[in-house]
């Protein structure tokens, strides 16, 4: 599994083309795919955090019926927000 700075290096390494054309259509092409990418991923960061704090908040039956325990909870919640 690869860590998620290396996938949103992977999903923003786009070749920027700059041409002779004067509306420059490719960079802004490549650079709205650079805005896209850069926001998907703080998309996704911050829904692993929210998740991460709502499990943070489940009660010992929660837990359970998720086959779940404290010390998988705890390990969960303790991680940075950009780790999946």
């Amino acid at each position: 599994m690869s860590t998620n700075s290396e996938y949103i290096i992977r999903e923003i390494r786009t070749p920027v083309a700059i041409t002779s054309d004067r509306s420059g259509i490719r960079l802004r092409s490549a650079l709205a795919r650079l805005r896209a990418a850069i926001f998907a991923a703080l998309r996704r960061a911050h829904q692993r955090a929210r998740l991460r704090h709502e499990l943070a908040r489940l009660d010992a039956r929660q837990l359970r019926d998720i086959g779940c325990t404290r010390e998988d909870l705890e390990i969960e919640a303790a991680k940075p927000f950009w780790r999946e």
